[in-house]
Order: C-alpha cells, then structure tokens, then sequence
C-alpha cells in the first residue's frame, strides 16, 4: 500500500513534486516515478457523517498526492489544522508522520476545534499541539 508523509516541514509548493527514480546496478534508470499533490483545480470529494454530537461532520477518502497539511489547507485555509484531523482520526492513523492512500478520514466541524483561518491565535494553538504530537513519533 502506496503511503504518504504528512508532517513535513515544506510548504505545499514544495510539495507538489518530489520524484523517485529506480536503477539497476549500474546506475542506469530504469523507471521513473512521480508522486504529486492534487491539482490546484480538483476539490476533495466529501461525504456526510451522521452521528449523535451535533457536529457537522464529513468523510473523505485520502487520495494519492493528498496530505493532512493539504486537506487542512484546502479545507480550513491553513495548513497547520492538520492537527485536528489526525485528532479525529488517531484510532485508524498510528503514525501522523504516514497516511495511506485510502484511509478514510472524518472531517471534524471547525466549531469544535475553533478552526478559524483567520484568527492568529487559533492558528498558533493548532500549530503548537502539532509539534507536540509530531516530537512523540
């Protein structure tokens, strides 16, 4: 199963391209493989969750190319709300460092977090209890 580090420190243009080539013995390639981030234009499909909170919550299929960071930042306008996903999903995600291609992933309401792009504080708390979770792993 093809996986995916999410806890880089690059920004997403970075992200964008990394490749990897495979060589033979003697150095020649004999393959080239490319590993992308989604499209600028593609938008990631999302489906409801029922459940008794009260939260609007939603699912997702992590996609080839697609990180926490990204989903944070296509989602909630910042990268650093990764931390909130992997918070709803720690269960089914035992390293936030690698996420399969295929994990299906709950969406938390940005309510119950206080997920809010635009508010500096919020940003830094997110920012701050990643670094925590990423300095265990």
């Amino acid at each position: 199963m093809d996986e995916i580090p999410i806890s880089g420190q690059k920004s997403s243009a970075e992200e964008v391209a990394q490749s990897q080539k495979l060589k033979d013995d003697d150095g020649e390639v004999l393959q080239n493989r490319s590993v992308e981030s989604a499209p600028e234009s593609a938008e990631t499909s999302v489906s409801p969750v029922n459940d008794n909170s009260g939260l609007t919550k939603t699912k997702i299929v992590l996609e080839r190319g697609q990180t926490l960071r990204l989903l944070a930042l296509e989602l909630f306008e910042n990268r650093e709300f990764w931390v909130y996903i992997y918070l709803e999903n720690k269960n089914s995600i035992p390293n936030p460092n690698i996420v399969p291609i295929g994990t299906e992933l709950i969406i938390p309401d940005p309510s119950h977090y206080n997920i809010t792009a635009s508010d500096p504080l919020a940003v830094a708390k997110a920012k701050e209890l990643g670094e925590k979770i990423l300095a265990s792993f």
